[in-house]
């Protein structure tokens, strides 16, 4: 049986490999930059907006920026002060976190 779940796992290994599957934990890395950039999820609760959505947001005393590329999305509720969101994007050091995505979680009661 030993014999059988190691060359199982093998296999698995090898399409993985050949089919370029990657199994990853933790934060990825941008390729191609000069700057360690990481790409991450952040959670917490907005603490103050621009007055557009377009701008820095204060998440939790972190500074995250949105832009016009970011996806907000809205089903538990609107994107306002005192709504807990997961935010993807980017952290690059020294810099504000650029978000790709913002979701919220729940909105402010």
């Amino acid at each position: 049986m030993q014999k059988f779940t190691i060359t199982m796992a093998a296999v698995g290994l090898s399409i993985a490999l050949v089919t370029g599957t990657a199994f990853a934990s933790g934060p990825e890395r941008q390729a191609g930059s000069t700057q360690a950039q990481v790409e991450q999820k952040i959670y917490g609760t907005i603490r103050s907006l621009p007055q557009t959505e377009i701008g820095i947001w204060d998440v939790d005393g972190k500074q995250v920026e949105v832009t016009k590329a970011t996806r907000i999305v809205e089903n538990h509720g609107k994107a306002g002060v005192g709504a807990t969101v997961e935010i993807e994007g980017i952290a690059a050091s020294g810099k504000a976190f650029s978000a790709h995505k913002v979701e919220v979680k729940r909105a402010n009661r």
